[in-house]
């Protein structure tokens, strides 16, 4: 959103007052414009927990660390590795895109895929 062009309704009957560290704003639109953030990121910050304090701040709610130990050993063309985590890392490839594709059993064009990469790599580190 740009400063300057969003026309901030004040005193509207659909205009919703809102509160964020203390400081009113006369509508979501114009303190969104204020923290620099969108007018949805409000309400959905408004609507999942009660307040928008976090609005503008970068901070995000925790995440909930994985537990010591859970990560399944995988073995992509005879390379063991340590967690899935750790194929994506090593191999700079997509964590999200890799577990769906071990979840459901690697196509043969991703099981290639990954085969070069690690070809890549394994000559990168031999040239260095």
């Amino acid at each position: 959103m740009r400063a300057g062009l969003v026309k901030h309704r004040s005193g509207g009957k659909n205009c919703v007052p809102v509160r964020i560290r203390g400081v009113v704003y006369p509508s979501i639109s114009a303190a969104a414009a204020a923290l620099g953030t969108s007018a949805a990121n409000i309400s959905a910050q408004l609507a999942r927990f009660g307040d928008a304090e976090r609005a503008g701040t970068g901070i995000r709610g925790a995440r909930r660390p994985g537990k010591p130990g859970n990560a399944k050993q995988c073995r992509i063309h005879s390379r063991l590795y340590p967690s899935l985590h750790a194929v994506a890392k090593d191999l700079g490839v997509s964590y999200t895109y890799l577990s769906k594709q071990a979840s459901a059993g690697f196509t043969p064009e991703y099981s290639q895929y990954l085969l070069a990469r690690m070809m890549r790599k394994d000559a990168d580190r031999v040239a260095a």
